[in-house]
């Protein structure tokens, strides 16, 4: 009698755990409420020598709301029994819910932040595109490496964002990419995501570039993202896979007066999101482009009448925001996106187009 109550305890538990968990489910899924009722389990006997099974059967799994009363508990197998129904149940919910996917796991977290438990790196994240993707990468539940040159800096922005660290120093220095991953895999455990956002616009005409000014563009906005993916990869092809994120410029796939080296830059760094995405595929490491075009620090210098000529230049004939690159940023890095590798995503309002 007492392994009996004990079995029936079990699965009672069981049950509700199993209705406190498909009623979360469908909030944040389906938003309705009725649907957690949908499963409803009933411990059936079991008989050493004979089994029924129907719809017929005392005790069946039934979809009318009202949760069976179980007849009788006499083993652990029957707890074990009911256990395997409460399994199959929430399965078959969860293809329902998925569109016969089958994809149940993801439904056990519908409530999490898409990055939860992820480790992403975005350089030059004090300010700017690069602060906008760190903070909603943390609203998803990443864990943040902020980067930037200035250490105070780092360390204010990181303290903003939970589970944030910050590494500061100069992206095109000899060595500092392999102490960036370094220290994200030291400080927290793991590498997923980069996102190479750093960079410098030096303008001039190409008589006025200095090879000073030259080498500091793509100190900054090439070689600095090499590193880092390169030191990156060592990490993340060992591991689960991840994903890469460099961020362009329509300037360097169409070029722009006055911008030679930076052009040229974003140009190179979008030819290594190409290779980059060819060789590491079998890694399980996604490598993608992201090609912004809205008011930044870097376009301060902009009066309001510029930003209106600007705004005329899009075929949506408005300005973006740093949120919505963040957005797609998000999107980029996401499961939401695992089948899509060597591309660019322009964020610009059509700009690119014309």
């Amino acid at each position: 009698m007492g392994n009996a109550c004990h079995a029936a305890a079990v699965v009672v538990v069981v049950v509700l755990l199993v209705d406190v968990l498909l009623m979360d489910v469908v909030v944040v899924v389906a938003g309705t409420a009725p649907v957690g009722r949908v499963l409803v389990v009933a411990v059936a006997p079991v008989d050493s020598t004979a089994t029924a099974t129907g719809p017929d059967a005392p005790g069946a799994a039934t979809e009318s709301g009202d949760r069976g009363v179980p007849t009788h508990a006499t083993t652990s197998v029957e707890a074990a029994t009911a256990v395997s129904m409460v399994v199959i149940g929430v399965r078959g919910i969860g293809r329902r819910l998925d569109g016969g996917t089958g994809a149940v796991h993801s439904r056990y977290h519908a409530s999490m932040g898409e990055l939860e438990g992820r480790v992403a790196i975005v350089t030059g994240s004090t300010r700017g595109i690069g602060r906008g993707i760190a903070e909603r990468f943390a609203a998803e539940g990443a864990r943040v490496v902020v980067h930037g040159r200035d250490a105070a800096m780092c360390a204010a922005v990181a303290a903003e964002l939970p589970g944030a660290i910050g590494v500061a120093g100069d992206i095109g220095a000899a060595g500092f990419a392999d102490e960036l991953i370094d220290n994200a895999v030291q400080q927290l455990g793991r590498l997923d995501i980069v996102v190479n956002n750093a960079g410098v616009a030096i303008d001039n005409f190409i008589t006025g570039v200095t090879d000073e000014r030259w080498a500091a563009t793509l100190s900054t906005n090439l070689t600095g993202p090499f590193s880092v993916l390169r030191a990156a990869v060592r990490v993340m092809k060992g591991g689960d896979g991840g994903a890469v994120l460099n961020v362009i410029s329509w300037a360097g796939e169409r070029g722009n007066v006055g911008q030679a080296a930076y052009s040229a830059s974003k140009a190179g760094l979008h030819a290594l999101t190409l290779t980059g995405a060819k060789e590491l595929g079998k890694f399980g490491i996604r490598v993608n482009s992201l090609s912004p075009a809205v008011p930044t620090d870097m376009g301060a210098q902009m009066d309001e009448k510029l930003q209106k000529i600007s705004a005329s230049r899009r075929p949506l004939k408005m300005q973006g925001l740093i949120a919505d690159v963040a957005e797609a940023a998000l999107f980029l890095v996401s499961d939401r996106s695992r089948f899509i590798t060597g591309d660019v995503l322009h964020v610009d309002g059509g700009l690119h187009l014309n």
